[in-house]
């Protein structure tokens, strides 16, 4: 992708003298110390999905490979404990960060409770299943990051422009989580004036004959927020 940036600034394409490029390493929870408030003009970004996806296990071939870890628990020093919630890999059940923040509740009483109740229905589940996977507090997880995420894009953001975010939802143990309307609903509860859904695909067809999943419908989605 950096190489991608530097070509376009190097060849004689009409932008290549109209645009920068800044690279800033930070976390996108809490950028106060790099972006100043109102000094974004737009927001176009893809979260991690909630699909219990390790992208830290994705990095595993290069980090050995340049000798930046060695094992699992150097990658999870490294780079798992650092991401966004999106694995129950992640996830310790003694970690209080896992329960559902009460800046949800504050914000938003509607979403706080029905993700409180998914919650509560995912943890009675996990008793039922070989695996138990804590998709509870990966849910928990997951919206008390992106609750940060969202506030932080609303005091960067200028008023009157807008920020996307391409999506997926979820439904971990056959528990619909609408991942687009829970964000859209907790952004206008931060602030943003609306919030628009757009249909880019639906997911989960080419499971249809496993009998171990789930059937809800899934989908991918573009999230606008309106500020």
């Amino acid at each position: 992708m950096m190489e991608d940036i530097f070509f376009i600034k190097l060849t004689a394409s009409p932008l290549s003298d109209q645009t920068s490029q800044t690279i800033l390493n930070g976390d996108s929870r809490d950028t106060s110390h790099t972006i100043n408030s109102l000094s974004v003009d737009h927001v176009f970004t893809s979260p991690p999905y909630l699909n219990n996806f390790d992208y830290a296990d994705r990095t595993r071939l290069e980090m050995y490979f340049f000798g930046e870890a060695q094992n699992w628990s150097d990658i999870t020093k490294t780079v798992r404990s650092k991401l966004i919630t999106s694995a129950t890999t992640q996830i310790s059940r003694s970690d209080l960060k896992y329960i559902l923040s009460d800046k949800i509740r504050d914000a938003s009483p509607e979403v706080y409770a029905f993700l409180n109740q998914s919650i509560f229905r995912l943890g009675e589940l996990r008793k039922q299943k070989g695996g138990k996977k804590s998709y509870d507090h990966l849910v928990s997880g997951y919206f008390n990051d992106m609750f940060l995420v969202l506030a932080d894009v609303y005091r960067v953001l200028k008023n009157g422009k807008v920020a996307v975010f391409v999506l997926g939802d979820s439904a971990p143990y056959g528990v619909h989580i609408p991942t687009d309307e829970m964000l859209g609903k907790l952004g206008c509860s931060i602030g943003f004036k609306r919030f628009e859904i757009q249909l880019l695909r639906t997911r989960g067809g080419k499971w249809s004959g496993n009998t171990q999943r789930h059937h809800v419908g899934l989908r991918e989605t573009i999230l606008t927020l309106y500020k």
